[in-house]
């Protein structure tokens, strides 16, 4: 993790909460472990697109966020 210098343009960006609910097994854990690093990692690859220049604008398809399990 980089610290800006003071006065430098910041951009943070964020997705669709995902909740993982407390007391969960290791095996349960696991799974949302996995989904974390997959919007984690779906997230990168945007902002590597945008930043990069091959998107214009930096948009969410909200069909493809991950969701807490029922």
């Amino acid at each position: 993790m980089l610290i800006p210098l003071p006065f430098t343009t910041v951009y943070g960006v964020l997705d669709q909460p995902i909740h993982v609910p407390p007391d969960l097994s290791r095996q349960q854990l696991a799974e949302y472990t996995a989904r974390v690093q997959q919007a984690m990692d779906r997230l990168q690859e945007r902002l590597d697109d945008w930043i990069a220049g091959r998107v214009e604008r930096f948009e969410f398809n909200h069909t493809d966020q991950p969701r807490a399990a029922a």
